[in-house]
């Protein structure tokens, strides 16, 4: 997946292996369960993940917002190639 969102995000990747931790028993996971959800989670996957902006137009550090207008433009192209099938 960081292969593929780095395709159109630039700056975009993994900076640490994904962690599996094992949630304990006795600790509380309410803020982890889905309305009317019936099992527990019995693991906690975290991801961390760094975009450095491209600095084209906002400053390097503003990754957030270069990921989140390359995502955009991503989805519109998508929606747009599609409109266009099915022509």
């Amino acid at each position: 997946m960081v292969a593929e969102v780095s395709a159109y995000v630039p700056g975009y990747r993994m900076v640490q292996d994904i962690q599996i931790t094992e949630i304990p028993a006795d600790q509380p996971v309410e803020t982890l369960l889905a309305e009317g959800a019936t099992a527990r989670p019995t693991h906690q996957v975290s991801v961390f993940l760094r975009v450095g902006g491209a600095g084209m137009y906002l400053p390097a550090y503003a990754g957030n917002l270069d990921i989140m207008t390359s995502a955009a433009v991503q989805m519109a192209e998508k929606i747009a190639a599609a409109k266009e099938a099915t022509k």
